[in-house]
């Protein structure tokens, strides 16, 4: 960061999907050491991650232990991010109503969402414009990515994805979590960059 001057917007502790935070007894004191992290590192933002092993739903029905432990934890570590300037954005495979229940009971300024377009509305199926306007004011970060194909081959659900974006006033980072179809790292990452910048300009 000191040698190029480039941001980091946001960082995550991967291993969390195999050793989940509402379940791990190692959970809470490697989010304590991931905040503490972010303070030394001037980010701001930490994506909670709640996948494979960790996911808090089943069928699209919560797991109400493993929901109610998550809250737990989330609420214990939030007043040390808010004292670090750090905020807490939770990414799962919940849906909209369910994650403001997530939110509502953390009930903290420091946790928020970190919402991926296409966890929301490809892999779930979930309406996620509908879900993106619904979420107003809770989302910190987001997420646009598109499996194995570039962002532009569904340029229509882009569209329509930005434009709920837009809607709510989101102005933080649009962060590409994308693959390289053709295998030119660069290059596809300039494809898919530079169709993301044409979306909101």
């Amino acid at each position: 960061m000191q040698a190029t001057g480039l941001p980091i917007c946001s960082f995550m502790m991967g291993l969390l999907n195999d050793c989940p935070l509402a379940t791990d007894p190692r959970g809470p004191a490697w989010l304590t050491q991931c905040i503490d992290a972010a303070k030394d590192l001037g980010v701001a933002n930490i994506l909670v991650a709640f996948f494979g092993k960790g996911d808090l739903q089943s069928d699209k029905q919560v797991k109400e232990a493993e929901f109610a432990s998550a809250v737990k934890r989330l609420k214990e570590a939030a007043p040390r991010a808010k004292d670090a300037g750090v905020t807490l954005s939770v990414e799962n495979m919940l849906s909209a109503e369910q994650n403001l229940r997530l939110l509502d009971a953390v009930s903290h300024e420091a946790v928020s969402l970190y919402y991926d377009v296409y966890n929301t509305g490809k892999s779930q199926k979930y309406d996620s414009p509908a879900e993106i306007r619904l979420l107003k004011g809770r989302i910190t970060q987001i997420h646009y990515k598109n499996g194995p194909k570039y962002l532009d081959e569904d340029k229509p659900y882009f569209e329509a994805v930005t434009a709920a974006i837009q809607d709510i006033r989101y102005s933080g980072w649009i962060v590409l979590e994308t693959s390289s179809p053709s295998k030119d790292g660069v290059a596809d990452a300039r494809r898919n960059g530079d169709f993301v910048r044409a979306l909101f300009a």
